[in-house]
Formats: C-alpha cells, sequence, structure tokens
C-alpha cells in the first residue's frame, strides 16, 4: 500500500500542474486568460506568512487525523503525539517553502500532503504489531484508515487546485 501511495501522489501532483498549464493555455487563446490565483489569499484576518502556516498545518492535520485513530484506540500515546508532531512539522516546513515559490504552492501543498500521508501509512506499517491487540479485528481498521489518509488528501488537493487554477465567475453570471 505504501509503493501505491508513493507511486500515486507523485503523479497526481504532476498530472495536476500539467492540466492547469493547459488551462492557462486555453484561457491565453481564447482571451479569457487570469493570472493563477494563490493558494491563500492576503486578508485581514492576519499577515499571510500566518495564514499559509495555519492553512498548512490544518490540511496536514486532517491528513493524519483518521490514521490516528489506531493509537488512540491503542491507547499508544506516544505514537499519538508524534503522529500529530509529525503533521505540524510537514506543514511549517511546507509553508515557507510556498511562499518562497509561490508559482509552486499548489506542488508543494500537494506534496505536503502527501508526505503527511506517507508519513501516517509509514507509522501505521511500523506499529501495526502493536497495536493489532486492541482491536477484534484489525484488519479493516487498518485498510480503512490507511484508505481515509489517502481520500481526505485527494479531496485537499482537488480543492487546492480549483483554489487556484479554478475559473473565475465571470461578472455576468448571477444575474
Amino acid at each position: 500500500m505504501t509503493v501505491l501511495n508513493f507511486v500515486f501522489f507523485i503523479p497526481w501532483v504532476i498530472l495536476c500542474r500539467r492540466y492547469g498549464k493547459q488551462i492557462e493555455m486555453i484561457r491565453t487563446e481564447e482571451r479569457t486568460a487570469t493570472p493563477l490565483k494563490p493558494l491563500v489569499v492576503p486578508d485581514n484576518s492576519g499577515p499571510i506568512a500566518l495564514k499559509t502556516r495555519r492553512y498548512f498545518c490544518l490540511s496536514a492535520l486532517l491528513v493524519m487525523s483518521l490514521p490516528a485513530i489506531l493509537p488512540f484506540v491503542a491507547h499508544d500515546w506516544l505514537v499519538l503525539a508524534a503522529m500529530f508532531a509529525s503533521a505540524i512539522g510537514i506543514g511549517l516546513l511546507a509553508a515557507p517553502l510556498s511562499l518562497r515559490i509561490p508559482k509552486w504552492s499548489f506542488q508543494i501543498y500537494g506534496t505536503s500532503n502527501g508526505v503527511t500521508a506517507l508519513t501516517a501509512i509509514g507509522i501505521m506499517l511500523w506499529r501495526r504489531g502493536d497495536w493489532k491487540s486492541a482491536f477484534t479485528d484489525f484488519t479493516p481498521w487498518f485498510v480503512g484508515t490507511m484508505m481515509a489518509a489517502n481520500l481526505v488528501t485527494v479531496i485537499l488537493n482537488t480543492n487546492a487546485w480549483k483554489r487556484v487554477y479554478g475559473k473565475p465567475p465571470s461578472s455576468d453570471e448571477g444575474t
């Protein structure tokens, strides 16, 4: 499963960027081109760096939250804390990089979520022997939380893709 995740996430991020470039090219040809929207939009809720860190960290925590059910049920508190700390750490490392290279913010965001999911899955594979005793049937829980991490990652990355590459509403819509 870990290899499948690795094989899935990297091409997925690359394809999203390629499709984004195709969308930009089509919009340029149709003379409907608009600049790419930033992943995190500045507003009055604080500095953009803080808002970007918050966005990246919350996304990483969402990806990690469902796999964290396993150590929670198994009362493996140290690993549970390590899972959340690693998610926050990944978010805090990726956010400043996204600010330094805004053109690649979507790819950095998608990669950070993918790395968070792979970290969760790696921890799950490492600790599964210790957690089995806390569950009557561990396999559905193990596979389910692994799939949930992937699903959350895909949903978050798809939402980010729409933010960056989505078509802006036209002025005549809604009238």
